[in-house]
């Protein structure tokens, strides 16, 4: 099971308190015939996620709710957590294609995957992706889900939050009239709906005040909210609210109604700010407020820039963007700066311990609080490494400075596992430079030394250059004198040793050992992808070793049904299998593998 947490905010929709029913907007959202993608674009705090949740409320179709954020760079994380949240929210069992290893085609795999997501509810679905603007301008993203919204099927629709226009790649569903776009005036608050607005939150005012402040207000949902507020006790709040070119001041006006909560309510939210995702559980880590969850629930009650998650066991909350950019704000001109970092380290390596290292990572990386990083890379990387998701830890392990990479032989050992599917020179170099550090470290770490000099021979294998250099790095292998127990920190180390072995005619001492140590280490490998390309190597083995009793039993147990039809099976595992089938004379069915 993986150690990381599926977030509400990030795949539930948001509780909806005190809105303004926009049915003008909700029916835009509903499109005409044909067009399977809507994109909704408006500045912040404008009330896109509001409308797109009440959108959802009103129709029956089923939907999947997914918020980008800057985790979903690497598209591999994405994949992810969208295959996850799919299995969250489907009704009954569903099979959904399995996670294909590190040197995975992740653009063909997240096609398959959002077909099969699409058929799994019977082709009438509706996907959210909000906060699209929150993933990094030049992104893999935009391709892969550009290429994969030509699966929706008709009867499904995805929708996109953002405060940004398409990307150019969404443009030929524009062209050919698939995408419906709707943009920031229509989300401006018409005088009704502002007065609405008013009743909701009971503010007294005169209907000459309320179109006063609408004008100023124009239209803009947060300022509407802030101007009601404030001009509650304000004679001149109209003065107070504009700047020097009469633009509505948001942080000023957020600054004055800060400043009227009570001190309990303001040190909670300096607190709290640095959480994207606040679950209940995290309350007393991130505070010693013991009221902190009446006060987020009294602000997500009034709608007040505070928005709820919650299912029957499980509750979120979240600060929106532009109050936790303020509260943020706040805290660094409040706290002093030993403060702020003990304060970010703290919330940091609490969110690491719940599951979510990627926020963690990102936290301190900003604050460059090296020391932490690395707590977080050592507590998560292995885990990660399993699960396929190598591209993350590479990019986590890259932000170190060189001789921080360096101090520590397991960072490039991680690294090279990272670029071995990207690069396998890079990454043997990394497995030189792990080896080298666990050598000449004071006590030398043998375990470390083995999976280094191992990780150096699958990248030359995988380099498909100079097998000559494997010699060195056997050597290497025999002079520590490897015990099965030694490889089984690492998903193929055994395999991986024991085919090289074999390439090159040399015979390890207590091969049968390594043999069973190999066939433990494919057990243990939990996602299919990953397990289905150890077999194949494994089969390998024995079919050179000649044991092909034992090759046909591995391929009995991984390597056969439905999982080679999978698009996260790895090619080799397929044409492995089909090589002993045909050594065992069943050509119709090699000839079917090998297709």
């Amino acid at each position: 099971m993986s150690d990381l947490t599926l977030s509400l905010a990030k795949t539930t929709q948001p509780t909806l308190s005190l809105i303004v029913r926009r049915p003008r907007l909700t029916n835009l959202l509903e499109g005409n015939p044909g067009e399977r993608l809507v994109w909704v674009s408006a500045p912040p705090g404008s009330g896109k996620t509001t409308v797109i949740a009440d959108y959802l409320e009103s129709i029956s179709t089923p939907a999947l709710w997914y918020q980008i954020d800057s985790a979903d760079a690497d598209v591999s994380t994405f994949c992810y957590y969208l295959r996850r949240t799919a299995l969250k929210h489907s009704r009954g069992d569903i099979e959904l294609p399995p996670l294909p290893g590190t040197d995975a085609n992740w653009m063909a795999y997240a096609t398959v995957l959002l077909r099969e997501i699409f058929s799994a509810f019977d082709g009438q679905l509706v996907i959210v992706f909000d906060n699209y603007d929150c993933r990094p301008m030049f992104s893999e993203l935009h391709v892969l889900l550009s290429n994969a919204c030509a699966q929706i099927p008709k009867g499904s629709k995805i929708i996109f939050g953002s405060r940004e226009q398409p990307p150019e790649e969404y443009s030929r569903y524009r062209l050919a009239a698939e995408m419906r776009q709707i943009t920031g005036d229509v989300f401006k608050l018409d005088f009704e709906e502002f007065c609405q607005l008013s009743r909701l939150r009971e503010c007294a005012h005169s209907v000459a005040e309320l179109k006063e402040i609408y004008r100023v207000a124009e239209g803009w949902t947060a300022g509407s909210v802030l101007l009601l507020e404030y001009a509650r006790g304000h004679a001149d709040w109209l003065r107070d609210a504009l700047d020097d070119d009469g633009n509505l001041m948001f942080d000023y006006l957020a600054n004055e109604i800060f400043g009227s909560f009570d001190e309990q309510t303001k040190t909670f939210l300096l607190d709290a700010c640095w959480v994207q995702c606040i679950e209940r559980s995290m309350l007393s880590k991130i505070s010693e407020e013991p009221q902190g969850e009446r006060i987020l629930a009294n602000l997500a009650l009034n709608n007040y820039f505070v928005t709820e998650r919650r299912t029957d066991t499980q509750r979120e909350y979240i600060l929106h963007p532009m109050l936790r950019r303020f509260l943020r704000q706040r805290c660094k001109i409040l706290r002093t700066a030993d403060e702020l970092r003990n304060q970010q380290k703290r919330v940091a390596l609490m969110l690491a311990d719940c599951g979510f290292p990627e926020e963690a990572v990102e936290l301190l990386t900003s604050n460059m609080d090296w020391a932490s990083l690395e707590l977080v890379i050592r507590g998560h990387a292995p885990g990660l490494l399993r699960e396929g998701r190598a591209s993350v830890v590479g990019r986590w392990i890259e932000e170190l400075p060189s001789d921080r990479l360096d101090s520590d032989g397991w960072f490039n050992f991680w690294l090279g596992c990272a670029r071995l599917g990207r690069s396998a020179r890079e990454a043997r170099i990394c497995f030189t430079r792990a080896h080298k550090t666990f050598a000449e470290a004071p006590e030398p770490h043998r375990t470390g030394e083995l999976l280094a000099a191992t990780g150096a021979i699958e990248a030359i294998y995988t380099e498909q250059d100079d097998f000559s250099l494997l010699d060195e790095w056997l050597a290497v292998v025999e002079a520590l004198e490897p015990q099965p127990d030694d490889l089984l920190h690492s998903n193929s180390a055994a395999i991986v040793l024991l085919l090289t072995s074999v390439i090159r005619g040399r015979e390890l001492a207590g091969r049968e050992d390594l043999l069973r140590a190999a066939d433990t280490q494919v057990d243990a490998i939990e996602e299919p992808g990953l397990r289905l390309q150890a077999a194949g190597r494994l089969v390998l083995v024995h079919l050179m070793l000649g044991r092909f009793e034992w090759a046909e039993e591995v391929i009995n147990r991984y390597l056969s049904g439905n999982l080679l039809n999978q698009p996260g099976s790895a090619p080799v595992a397929s044409l492995v299998a089909a090589l002993a089938a045909l050594l065992g004379g069943n050509i119709e069915v090699a000839d079917g593998l090998a297709e």
